[in-house]
């Protein structure tokens, strides 16, 4: 076979193999991209199923719509998505349908059920159709997630199956190289080998050699020719031999000048500025340039064989040998980073290490190619750059004006200075990002579109200079001056603001102004004059005053106007004066230009410079001539008010100073009657003040009608009058006065057509028996007059001193108590509350003592009632509450799970931040649970706002604490306070509790209130339980958490824990359940004491007859015969005894009127020995009770 043929067969199979190969690679290649495709799919049903399950426990919290419109759309997707998937696995895609087909049914099922939710069943319904709803969503979940790993699973083996064809492909290939070269050797190699020897025999001369082949291929016809050729080679031999020699000659031409290029290449490399290096693959230095040596200072034939990571600093080494690591490895691809190194002297530097792995001519490993460029430089430029951009900020900041760069095009601040944020008040992230309007006025001039004509003017004509009214963050407005253009930053165009604030010399100009004004319009004159007193300068007015004009009086002396009336020693005193103080003032005479003389009041002020040198005198002066004609006039109108005529405060205060010194002698008192108009600013408003004014002169034209000529009338101001009565011969006498006061100022008064009505309030104090002291008199009047108008208005209310007194004297119990709170001197006890069932100590009540330092402990009741209304009632109470968390807390964290209560006042809980602050103590105790606090409102504490305190209840409890109602019955609106306020326990008061044995009423109340408590489903807790038989008939009518002396006194916290343990062990409650089926009716025990406490007072009062005492004889009104008549009734009315029982009382009754009249007549004796006889009638009475 011709060898052609036979390697054109091999090749077909070869590339058939490769084709195959392929193909099936290719096969591999697009099912992975399916297989991603799927895995894209199941991603996004994981995120839509993950949203449904996310909307549907938002739906189960909340039950609003969006929720479940939002899970309708994700349901949606999800099918959406499951119908278009692309998957081989179709069993799978539709056991996914099959788990998502209930979901819709749920969902309608819910919103069916919440529709008609209105009791606790069909709540629970929904509440299980919700967790089915959420239960589903989650297996949803789990199957999508299955057949997400199932698609992962199949990922994985079309990639292993891709791995593998893509190794066998190539080694296919090699395979069928190899079998190929087999070939060749067999049929072209060794025929070549034969041809190739004989070749080389000719070439060494042997021309005589043959290859004397037969074969039929190619090669034996190439061997017949060669051996023709040997024939034929004889004769061109010699020429072939030249042209052999000419080659070798060429050859070595060429290795010259590749000996030439590696020396260019080694001193390119040796004068290089980077340093350039290989490493093996043992990581020591097989190649290094001069560049190198220089910069290790270290000789090449050292640094050859280093190790490359003992040159790197010793603080990066191990980093170091990391990195080449992974290069070697083939980890990382190549290198591009700064470290120190170490010369070979100790010295570090820094240095750009560039990195990659070589290869030698055969592409194997030959280890790493580095390149190493000194930044040692270049590092200490960005340093110094860095400091020298501090040092620029740092300057920046410490420009005494503000400083803003904004951008070029919108004018957003991109940053400030130091000096900017103080000036406006702004933190730097604050104004950064900032539009200048929000840093200005707003309004026109300074708004939005005037900051754009002066960003737009800047452009076109450059920096501009102009007037601002900026705004601070607090919104104040002040004067700046801004300074404005644009600048180069960096690479970029800024506009750069420089701003002065000029709110001073705005108002240093203001000043001049206003100065040049005074001195042009003031109506005094003002004449300037030298240090000699040469007229420099003089006002209008001084032109007016003296008749000399300003062109008269400039360069004279201001001897000019001198009179004569004043003599040398006036003037003379007057410079002394003016020397010592720069300052004098007086009045003085003095000459017009027409001759006239007039009285002038001068004032002269020396101006001196920083050398204290006088450079000027400034006269200020006026003509006070109109001024003395009035002085008259001024007196009167110090002494009387101007509107009324009558005395004002001054002459009032020296009137009442007589008067109480006149009261003293004639042992009369004067009566003190501060007077205020009501209804007098209404006047005003309506009619106008005149129409007020007119009605202030016509009372006071009636009071004074009204007052002796030794009486003052005077007025304050405004509406306000003080009327002095003196010589009285008692309080009735004022009285009648006063009453006549007012209905003289209540009487109509007609102005200008309409009648108008005002009335008084009057305040009145006497002396004696009030102080003497004029200011206090006025004072105690102030405040009567005040309690007048409390009490209504149109009356007279009289100073109360010893009601001043106790007002005193609780201002300085208050102070004490204050200072009580800061020197610690208030404590807690506790006393525990107790289920008489289980015997178990549910809790604590925290009861607050005060510890005094000289009286000893003191009960809440001796000092708490001065606290009502006061601030420091709010900050006991914040005490009460924060000490009462910290010992629950101590107990807590020692194993004591009890509950601790607290009370609270209303005023405490009306405070708007008491929810904050309550919040505020929980977090300060974290130990403490806040399920375990409780708070307890006194019932009988006045809540004025309702709303507010059940608002207060309500965000409390969202914190966790719970509430308790104290002395549940004693307040005036019980059942509002149940009905309107979330309260979780009724506390029944000890006043009931305690009486409850022995008075019907309390039994019935303390019942009632348990009752009420158990049909509104909350705890009730007795207080005052002082008795085992307390404890006993509240179990009977089933009331058994209970706290009193009975069961334990208040203690210190300390002493708590070891009471519990004694009251566990001693378990004196156990007998009690046993105790309480005895009470098959307490009422039957209780009604039967009550009528033995009747019938024993009965006795006593026939014993003791004093005719002032009395009894309730009437047998239908007494605690037994309401009993009788109504619960007794209704319960035993059809008791054979139960009709005899009441005849028996009914006898009784009338045994004791009868006893009673007799002791009325005297007769007492007789009465008593008929007591007996009331005894049999109550025995017998009392055993026909005790057999019901």
């Amino acid at each position: 076979m011709q060898i052609r043929t036979l390697l054109s067969v091999a090749v077909s199979a070869a590339i058939i193999t490769v084709l195959v190969l392929g193909g099936a690679l290719w096969r591999v290649r697009v099912d992975l991209d399916q297989v991603a495709e799927r895995q894209a799919q199941t991603r996004q049903l994981v995120r839509q199923s993950s949203a449904m399950l996310v909307y549907a426990e938002e739906y189960a919290l909340h039950a609003e719509d969006g929720p479940l419109q939002q899970w309708w759309e994700s349901y949606h997707s999800v099918i959406d998505t499951l119908t278009g998937a692309a998957t081989p696995d179709d069993q799978l895609k539709r056991e996914l349908l099959i788990s998502a087909q209930p979901l819709p049914e749920i969902v309608e099922q819910i919103v069916a059920a919440k529709s008609t939710a209105e009791n606790d069943a069909q709540r629970r319904r929904v509440g299980s159709l919700m967790s089915d709803l959420i239960s589903y969503n989650q297996l949803l979940i789990a199957d999508i997630h299955r057949w997400s790993d199932n698609a992962l699973e199949q990922q994985r083996r079309l990639e292993s199956w891709f791995h593998f064809l893509v190794i066998a492909l190539p080694v296919a290939t090699l395979l069928i190289l190899f079998a190929l070269a087999t070939l060749l050797v067999q049929r072209v190699l060794r025929p070549l080998t034969t041809l190739r020897e004989a070749v080389q025999a000719v070439s060494r001369g042997d021309l005589s050699v043959r290859c004397s082949s037969n074969a039929q291929d190619e090669f034996g016809e190439l061997s017949r020719t060669f051996d023709a050729m040997a024939v034929d080679l004889v004769g061109v031999l010699r020429q072939e031999i030249e042209e052999r020699r000419q080659a070798e000659l060429a050859l070595a031409n060429v290795n010259e000048d590749l000996a030439n290029r590696e020396s260019m290449i080694q001193q390119i490399l040796d004068t290089s500025s980077v340093a350039i290096f290989l490493v093996d693959t043992q990581g020591r230095i097989s190649f290094a340039n001069r560049r190198m040596s220089e910069m290790f200072a270290m000789p090449l034939d050292r640094l050859i064989g280093e190790e490359y990571v003992a040159l790197v600093h010793p603080t990066e080494r191990s980093l170091g040998l990391q990195k080449m690591r992974d290069l070697a490895s083939g980890k990382l691809m190549n290198i591009d980073l700064e470290r120190r190194y170490v010369r070979a002297d100790q010295s570090e530097f820094w240095g750009n290490l560039s990195g990659r792995r070589f290869y030698d001519l055969d592409a194997n490993d030959a280890g790493l190619v580095g390149v190493i460029a000194d930044v040692s430089v270049r590092r200490q430029a960005e340093q110094t750059l860095l400091e020298s951009e501090n040092r620029f900020r740092e300057i920046f900041n410490s420009i005494s004006d503000a400083i803003f760069i904004h951008d070029e095009a919108t004018g957003v601040v991109i940053d400030c200075n130091k000096r900017s944020c103080e000036m406006y008040g702004f933190s730097r992230e604050d104004i950064v990002g900032l539009h200048p309007d929000a840093l200005s006025s707003g309004t026109p001039p300074f708004s939005t579109a005037e900051i754009a004509v002066w960003i737009e003017r800047v452009k076109q004509e450059g920096p501009q200079v102009f007037e601002w009214l900026a705004r601070k963050s607090d919104g104040h407005l002040f004067w700046v001056e801004v300074a404005l253009r644009l600048a180069q930053i960096g690479s970029q165009v800024r506009l750069l603001s420089v701003i002065r604030d000029i709110t001073a010399r705005k108002a240093s100009d203001a000043d001049l102004r206003l100065a040049s004004r005074v001195f042009t319009n003031s109506q005094e004159g003002i004449m300037i004059t030298d240090a000699d007193s040469r007229i420099v300068d003089v006002n209008p007015s001084f032109t007016r005053i003296t008749g000399f004009t300003r062109e008269d009086a400039v360069g004279q002396f201001a001897s000019l106007l001198a009179s004569g009336r004043q003599g040398p020693a006036f003037y003379s005193d007057m410079w002394d004066t003016l020397v010592r103080q720069d300052f004098w003032r007086g009045e003085l005479w003095n000459r017009r230009k027409n001759g006239e003389i007039y009285p002038e009041m001068l004032s002269i002020s020396a101006v001196r410079d920083d050398e204290n040198r006088v450079q000027h005198y400034i006269g200020v002066f006026s003509d006070i001539s109109v001024l003395k004609q009035h002085e008259e006039e001024l007196d009167r109108i110090a002494h009387y008010d101007t509107l009324t005529g009558v005395p004002n405060r001054r002459l009032l205060a020296d009137r009442l100073g007589q008067a109480i010194a006149r009261a003293h002698r004639s042992e009369r008192p004067v009566a003190v009657c501060y007077l205020d108009l009501d209804g007098f600013k209404p006047v005003n408003d309506t009619h106008g003040h005149g129409a007020g004014d007119r009605l202030l002169i016509e009372i006071t034209a009636r009071l004074k009608g009204l007052l002796r000529a030794d009486d003052t009338l005077a007025r304050l101001g405004g509406d306000e009058f003080v009327l002095l009565i003196t010589d009285l011969p008692g309080s009735e006498e004022c009285h009648a006065v006063l009453n006549r006061v007012l209905a003289a100022v209540s009487a109509p008064v007609a102005i200008d057509g309409a009648m108008i009505s005002v009335s008084a309030s009057i305040g009145v104090t006497l002396s004696p028996p009030d102080v003497d002291d004029a200011d206090t008199l006025l004072r105690h009047a102030d405040q009567a007059m005040y309690r007048a108008k409390e009490a209504g208005k149109n009356r007279f209310f009289v100073f109360n001193a010893e009601h001043d007194r106790k007002l005193q004297a609780r201002w300085q119990q208050i102070q004490r108590l204050h200072q009580a709170l800061e020197c610690n001197e208030f404590l807690l006890h506790f006393q525990p509350k107790v289920d008489l069932i289980t015997g178990e100590v549910l809790g604590a009540e925290a009861l607050i003592r005060w510890q005094h330092p000289e009286e000893g402990m003191l009960a809440p009741g001796l000092f708490l009632p001065h606290l009502e209304g006061s601030d420091l009632e709010i900050d006991l109470g914040e005490w009460v509450i924060d000490s009462a968390l910290r010992q629950m807390e101590i107990w807590h964290a020692e194993g004591l799970m009890i509950s601790v209560s607290a009370n609270v006042s209303a005023n405490h809980l009306l405070q708007s931040n008491f929810t904050e602050r309550l919040r505020l103590a929980l977090e300060r105790h974290p130990g403490a649970q806040p399920g375990k606090f409780e708070l307890e409102i006194l019932e009988t504490a006045a809540l004025s706002d309702m709303g507010q305190a059940a608002r207060t209840l309500a965000s409390c409890r969202e914190l966790g604490v719970r509430f308790a109602l104290d002395d549940f019955g004693t307040g005036y609106s019980s059942l509002t306070y149940f009905r309107d306020l979330p309260v979780d326990i009724l506390k029944i008061d000890q006043s009931f509790v305690r009486d409850m044995l022995d008075d019907p009423n309390d039994l019935g109340i303390v019942e009632g209130v348990v009752r009420l408590a158990q049909a509104f489903n909350r705890q009730v807790i007795a207080e005052g339980v002082e008795s085992m038989d307390h404890g006993a008939l509240l179990l009977s009518i089933g009331c058994h958490i209970c706290q009193g002396y009975g069961i334990a006194r208040p203690m210190p916290a300390e002493a708590l824990p070891e009471w519990i343990g004694h009251w566990r062990e001693a378990k004196e409650w156990s007998a009690l359940n046993h105790t309480s089926e005895d009470y098959l009716d307490p009422w039957l025990i209780v009604v039967a004491k009550s009528q033995r406490r009747w019938l024993d007072r009965l006795i006593d009062l026939l014993g003791n007859f004093d005719g002032q005492r009395s009894i309730e004889l009437d047998p239908s009104k007494c605690p037994f015969g309401r009993w009788f008549a109504g619960r007794g009734a209704l319960r035993y009315g059809e008791h054979a005894d139960f009709h005899e029982i009441g005849r028996l009382h009914e006898r009784i009754h009338a045994l004791g009127r009868e006893l009673l009249a007799l002791a009325r007549a005297g007769e007492r004796e007789v009465a008593l020995a008929r007591v007996p006889e009331l005894l049999r009638y109550q025995e017998h009475m009392l055993l026909l009770l005790s057999s019901l």
